[in-house]
């Protein structure tokens, strides 16, 4: 029975989960009337392996039936069936757990039946609780949604209080706080749409499409500056991220998102700040996926500066660092040469991965350090000790192996890992088009200046001029300052 829904479910519940089961199952209220202590302990004391032998049907059955003999067609029905209330059991458990994490939601339900069995005193009190905000939550599309809640409540109280005035300004305001939050998502909507392409997704037009292309954004922020709107400023920061998104050759609104961030990004709590920042973030990817340069490589590097400085760089403190961002922004520091700081950064920040990314992510960044200070063999030591498990890791440490071997002159060990590099890209669906073909141009002229560097010939001038004039027209190109380095040394 170690393959039930119920097994498989409790796989995944942590120690702290399971003790908390334990108790909800005890609850008369949850367990209606079904005796769950002797299953739960037997769950308890098989955590987390579940071995086959335990969860043999004979013996779980003996253990839960003691004064009963087995019958396979009779037993192992009982035992489904008390399966299957035990695993609806955690299904009510997961969802209640979830309710008692969601105070806003509680809180609304809670008003509404304050106000319905007419406890009015009670009812005001937890309104007026209710309404100091979650600082991380502040101003983002989820913070509206459960203010349009209680501002909902709020209202219908108003309503049996025969109080018109205040209802029908709790009405405009609760109608506020839902189209801010609809704005918010649909020009979300936009930004999703990038990461869909970059994952080759097919995507369709829908009704937020045709929403977003038919409304006079510009004439809505106008009337909002006129009327000081309290919420023109959340709207024009959106609007220019998507302005950012929809016009991307159009860079003003870049430095213009930068800019209302950096002077009114307060307005937001660390969830929206973490979503605004990261899509300024993804502007910068895709502009150097289209066309490296170091300018805008730099101002990526100090877009992740001012993230990490801001406490933008997660959605809430308590959340680990994701390793995306970590690995962008340990590769970025690397492209600038900016290997002090990466070490710092690393000592600063690697505790806050996930344990089992931290000790690949130090020795990778380590590596990447060590061959910026010209260090081959430790570089090499370093990177060797990555379990790549990762999928961009994968191409990362190949290519950062290919120099580290080219450096050192092991020539047979850089056209083998080119080619076991090339292969990988071949068949990878995980990896975005552009960017495959970044690494495919860098392998291209990697070999180009393998070919030179082993032909002494007097007359290569020319070809390495032409190469050097190729690597510099090649806007899709993978460690373009490396390779023109290499042709440098060529000559």
């Amino acid at each position: 029975m170690t393959n039930s829904k119920l097994i498989t479910l409790l796989k995944n519940f942590t120690p702290e989960e399971l003790k908390e089961l334990e108790k909800f199952a005890d609850s008369p209220y949850h367990a209606r009337g079904r005796n769950f202590s002797p299953l739960m302990k037997i769950l308890k004391s098989s955590y987390p392996e579940f071995d086959v032998k335990t969860f043999a049907p004979q013996n779980i059955f003996k253990k839960l039936y003691p004064k009963e003999n087995y019958d396979p067609k009779i037993s192992d029905q009982k035992l489904r069936i008390f399966f299957s209330s035990m695993y609806k059991l955690c299904m009510d458990f997961l969802a209640q757990r979830r309710f008692e994490e969601d105070h806003f939601q509680k809180k609304a339900y809670l008003l509404d039946q304050l106000r319905t069995k007419k406890l009015y005193n009670d009812f005001i009190k937890l309104y007026e609780d209710s309404l100091p905000e979650n600082e991380s939550m502040k101003g983002s599309s989820t913070d509206l949604l459960n203010k349009h809640n209680l501002v909902t409540e709020y209202r219908n109280y108003l309503l049996e209080k025969d109080d018109y005035e205040n209802f029908f300004r709790s009405s405009s305001l609760q109608k506020e706080y839902l189209v801010l939050a609809a704005i918010m998502y649909c020009f979300k909507y936009e930004f999703d749409k990038t990461l869909i392409k970059a994952y080759n997704v097919e995507g369709s037009y829908t009704l937020v499409d045709s929403l977003i292309e038919n409304l006079d954004f510009e004439g809505m922020l106008n009337k909002m500056k006129q009327n000081n709107n309290r919420f023109y400023w959340h709207v024009q920061i959106y609007y220019t991220a998507y302005m950012m998104h929809k016009h991307k050759d159009n860079i003003r609104y870049f430095h213009q998102i930068k800019e209302l961030m950096l002077e009114y990004g307060d307005i937001f709590g660390s969830m929206e700040k973490f979503i605004l920042w990261n899509l300024i973030e993804t502007y910068c990817a895709s502009q150097l996926s289209n066309n490296h340069t170091n300018e805008m490589t730099r101002e990526l590097f100090e877009v992740y500066k001012t993230m990490l400085d801001k406490g933008a760089y997660k959605p809430v403190p308590r959340e680990s660092f994701k390793i995306t961002l970590f690995r962008n922004i340990a590769v970025k520091a690397f492209e600038l040469n900016e290997f002090e700081w990466l070490e710092n950064f690393v000592k600063k920040y690697s505790e806050e991965l996930l344990p089992r990314h931290k000790a690949d992510m130090e020795n990778y960044c380590q590596s990447m350090i060590e061959f910026g200070r010209k260090n081959y063999e430790d570089a090499l030591e370093s990177i060797m000790k990555v379990k790549y498990e990762f999928f961009l890791y994968k191409i990362d440490i190949k290519i950062l192996m290919i120099k580290i071997f080219y450096e050192l002159n092991s020539i047979e060990q850089v056209y083998s890992t080119a080619d076991t590099t090339m292969q990988f890209l071949k068949n990878t669906d995980l990896i975005s088009d552009v960017y495959k073909e970044k690494v495919k141009n860098f392998l291209k002229f990697l070999k180009v200046i393998l070919k030179l560097k082993m032909n002494v010939d007097a007359d290569r001038k020319n070809e390495i001029e032409y190469l050097r004039n190729e690597i510099d027209k090649e806007k899709k190109l993978n460690s373009a300052e490396w390779l023109r380095s290499k042709t440098w040394e060529l000559v």
